[in-house]
């Protein structure tokens, strides 16, 4: 009974590896005359795969269109500045010395000397232009995850020859928002701008006075034809959340016109 038993299982084995060698060769016949195709069987499961990536970067799109439907944006050109702007927002400029109480009276001044950025009624971001305005001493470090410990070693060793001592404030595991205005990098930490102080290190070493801003390509001149190009700006600390996200769009579209 065993040895009958092992011979009918012994059959039966040769008779599947028979089936399946002779599945194996038909296939392989139809490949050869050509009966089936190999590559447009791959390029269909291809094409599945890229219809699989268009829907998903379609419904991106679909989903950046809403945002921009809910607050639509509008070009503003003025005479210095352009931006994209969502409605019930507005800029003002002012210039040849005007819309800043931060520069001397004895001379007059050509250019962008103050910039205004509205939300319905609350002022939500002003920037001033300054000249002859110096500082002396570090009253704060701003220490970022990537801020350089030499950087650090610098100011405090400034600091002690001035017999003064500098806050060191912690930003490690702060979230900000990177922001690139008018061609200059920021950091925005709620309503406080920071920038690196050197651009030429891996390092972030933001400045210990972070009001005052010097852009690349933002200036205004003086009566006696000099070039400046320093800015003190403050953005509102009772702006909301959403105010200042939408503040972040306008700044990073803002350019020279």
């Amino acid at each position: 009974m065993e040895k009958e038993k092992r011979k009918e299982f012994w059959i039966i084995f040769l008779n599947i590896c028979l089936a399946l060698a002779t599945i194996g060769l038909l296939g392989y016949i139809a490949y050869k005359n050509g009966y089936i195709n190999l590559e447009n069987i791959l390029n269909t499961k291809s094409e599945k795969v890229e219809e699989e990536i268009d829907k998903t970067d379609t419904l991106t799109e679909k989903e950046a269109q809403k945002e921009e439907e809910k607050e639509p944006l509008e070009t503003y050109e003025g005479d210095v500045v352009k931006a994209s702007i969502p409605q019930e927002w507005k800029i003002v400029e002012y210039l040849d010395g005007k819309g800043t109480d931060m520069l001397p009276t004895y001379t007059s001044y050509k250019g962008l000397t103050g910039l205004e950025v509205f939300h319905k009624e609350d002022l939500i971001l002003e920037l001033k232009a300054a000249w002859g305005v110096g500082f002396v001493g570090c009253p704060k470090v701003y220490v970022f995850s990537d801020t350089s410990s030499e950087y650090i070693e610098e100011v405090e060793a400034m600091n002690a020859e001035l017999s003064s001592k500098a806050e060191i404030v912690d930003y490690s595991n702060v979230t900000y928002t990177e922001i690139i205005w008018f061609g200059k990098y920021f950091r925005r930490v709620k309503t406080n701008l920071f920038f690196d102080n050197d651009i030429t290190t891996e390092s972030f070493d933001s400045p210990c006075q972070t009001a005052a801003i010097s852009f690349p390509v933002l200036s205004f001149t003086t009566g006696d034809g000099e070039t400046a190009n320093a800015y003190f700006y403050t953005i509102s600390e009772t702006a909301t959340t959403e105010q200042l996200k939408m503040l972040d769009k306008i700044l990073n579209s803002m350019d020279l016109k």
